[in-house]
């Protein structure tokens, strides 16, 4: 028997976090941090289901243009800003468990060009 439902929070961080390829584990523990409790086997489940659900990607890889056209439509009802930027531990955290994948620059990133250009970054 599952747990409790997923919030629409849960569901933009967890895609974000996943398409710029968070590990499942570091995920659960930003979600921690966050005050969600999901184990990393119900993170992964959640994933895939989402993106075969939303046609976010294939198989085992997620789409990025398509996902960053999802996030700008769940934007218009979301405050995505709060939802994805990072907080400082947030950031310490990845940095000392996926030195690789820096938050704020993937976040910041995808604001600017659209900000610059009016396009959605794909």
């Amino acid at each position: 028997m599952g747990g409790r439902s997923w919030t629409a929070e849960e569901d933009i961080l967890l895609i974000f976090l996943a398409s710029i390829r968070v590990t499942y584990r570091n995920i659960a523990g930003l979600f921690k941090l966050k005050g969600f409790s999901r184990t990393e086997f119900g993170i992964q489940s959640r994933a895939q289901s989402l993106r075969e659900t939303q046609n976010l990607g294939h198989a085992w890889y997620w789409d990025l243009g398509i996902v960053d056209k999802w996030l700008d439509k769940v934007a218009q009802e979301y405050d995505i800003e709060y939802i994805l930027v990072p907080t400082p531990e947030e950031m310490n955290f990845m940095k000392a468990n996926q030195p690789e994948v820096d938050l704020c620059f993937h976040y910041s990133l995808r604001m600017f060009h659209e900000q610059q250009t009016g396009e959605i970054l794909e």
